[in-house]
């Protein structure tokens, strides 16, 4: 059932998304290390591809500027690969701003499917 959505997502030409189900454990190592962060981390969308690539999306664009503050850009990329079990680098994280009128993004499908793992 899953590789069917996979497959239809990809011959549509749009992104298969699966909302990325560690990001609660991300916002919690995230908010241990640098706490005036927790509220600003919970409002982002972060979804996975089929491709492992981790897509952050952001209600606007000075929320998207909070994330290249400091080191928090790095220390992301670090709960990632802990929570992931695999080496996030800089390339397989995309962060990108949500047009105010699109909920879901016409070229993506997000789909909530139950991860067997």
């Amino acid at each position: 059932q899953k590789q069917v959505a996979a497959t239809a997502g990809q011959e549509s030409g749009k992104r298969v998304l699966r909302p990325l189900r560690v990001w609660p454990e991300v916002i919690e190592r995230m908010s241990d290390r640098s706490p005036m962060y927790g509220s600003f981390l919970r409002q982002i969308h972060a979804y996975e591809t089929e491709e492992g690539t981790v897509l952050l999306r952001f209600d606007n664009e000075f929320a998207k500027t909070m994330l290249d503050q400091n080191d928090t850009k790095d220390l992301m990329r670090g709960a990632l690969s802990v929570c992931l079990r695999r080496e996030v680098r800089e390339s397989d994280m995309v962060c990108q701003v949500m047009p105010p009128e699109a909920g879901d993004c016409a070229i993506d499908e997000i789909i909530e499917a139950l991860d067997e793992e």
